[in-house]
């Protein structure tokens, strides 16, 4: 991400926070879309904490799973967000700062074809499938990457955290320690859930993100 900020700042003349705030955050109406929070609003800002017991190796293979493998999303990492320096950064694979209800709302210009700042067809290139055949190393489901999010595809949307009830067309993505956000183009439906208490038991998070995705795409149907 870090290298598609630079091709951004270096085709616009923009920096990248800026771009985000100036093209994308401002003409949508969603204020409290940043790429990067400045030291004045820093107050309104949840701190990254961690809670619950992490299953070890041993119980994961007990359970029938691989060893979790090793990323650069670790716990010391996702809590150097809460250091202010940081998160004046707007690091580009995971620096933002919103509420549910912004994120939500940016996903629905995604369904809207690009609400005029993207050309349909582009949106549509990003929810293409790039990789499939591909198996996600933990659940030995298919990945179903796009350009940066997910796409359901099927039967797996349920290891995305998409819900049972969400159309195979939703894309979206989660994110650390429980957190989701999807829009189905089949129902015009988008949902947002974050938290600021990243859970540790990665079994009992997977859970209650498919649980709470499935209850909203149960809501257009009700």
């Amino acid at each position: 991400m870090w290298v598609i900020a630079a091709l951004v700042q270096e085709k616009s003349g923009v920096e990248f926070p800026d771009f985000v705030r100036t093209r994308i955050a401002e003409p949508l109406g969603l204020p409290d879309l940043r790429m990067g929070c400045p030291p004045a609003q820093q107050h309104r800002v949840a701190d990254v904490t961690h809670v619950g017991r992490a299953w070890t190796n041993e119980e994961l293979i007990a359970k029938g799973f691989p060893p979790k493998p090793v990323t650069e999303v670790t716990e010391e990492n996702l809590q150097r967000f809460n250091d202010p320096r940081v998160r004046a950064v707007g690091v580009p694979g995971g620096g933002a700062t919103a509420g549910a209800a912004e994120l939500a709302l940016f996903y629905q210009a995604l369904l809207a074809g690009g609400a005029g700042l993207w050309k349909p067809e582009t949106i549509a290139d990003a929810r293409r499938i790039r990789n499939r055949g591909f198996l996600d190393p933990m659940f030995r489901q298919p990945a179903n990457r796009g350009l940066g999010i997910v796409t359901a595809g099927g039967p797996e949307k349920a290891y995305f955290g998409f819900g049972r009830t969400a159309s195979d067309a939703t894309f979206g993505h989660g994110g650390a320690g429980g957190q989701i956000a999807w829009a189905d183009p089949e129902t015009g439906l988008s949902f947002c859930f974050l938290t600021s208490g990243h859970d540790r038991d990665m079994l009992r998070e997977g859970r209650r993100t498919t649980a709470l995705s499935s209850l909203a795409g149960a809501c257009v149907s009700a």
